[in-house]
């Protein structure tokens, strides 16, 4: 059992920790696709809270890892764009991405990636040429 600092956290997020966090195999199983992502993302943010991604990504099992990695990626992506996922601290994942990728088995995206980077010569090893100081240089 994972014990954080609950008082961080909203009564809201507190609700959710404790539901998807006391949850037991078999009721996970059960839940919506839906209801499942937002288990099994509260159980990793609980998991990940407060800890660098290095540590995350050591901590983590590969399934985890993945869908961490996956995640912030997708999150960024779709509220702001691929350069967003490269401005913003989640872009600590980038190294990991290829590889996430690869093990779900999302080639095509894998691929438009690699094109983007390819093409715009960026290194997801290396994202320092995308820390921002102020909101005019995005």
């Amino acid at each position: 059992m994972i014990v954080i600092d609950m008082i961080k956290f909203t009564l809201e997020e507190r609700k959710r920790i404790k539901k998807y966090c006391g949850m037991d195999e078999s009721q996970l199983l059960n839940l919506s696709d839906e209801e499942l992502y937002i288990a099994i993302d509260t159980r990793i943010d609980v998991e990940a809270y407060d800890l660098e991604v290095p540590v995350i990504m050591q901590k983590l099992c590969p399934e985890k890892r993945n869908f961490y990695v996956i995640n912030c990626f997708t999150m960024e992506v779709n509220n702001g764009g691929l350069c967003q996922y490269f401005v913003n601290s989640s872009r600590d994942t980038a190294p990991y991405l290829q590889e996430a990728l690869k093990s779900i088995g999302a080639k095509e995206h894998l691929e438009l990636l690699r094109d983007f980077t390819d093409k715009n010569n960026i290194n997801l090893n290396d994202l320092s040429s995308f820390i921002i100081d102020d909101i005019e240089e995005y």
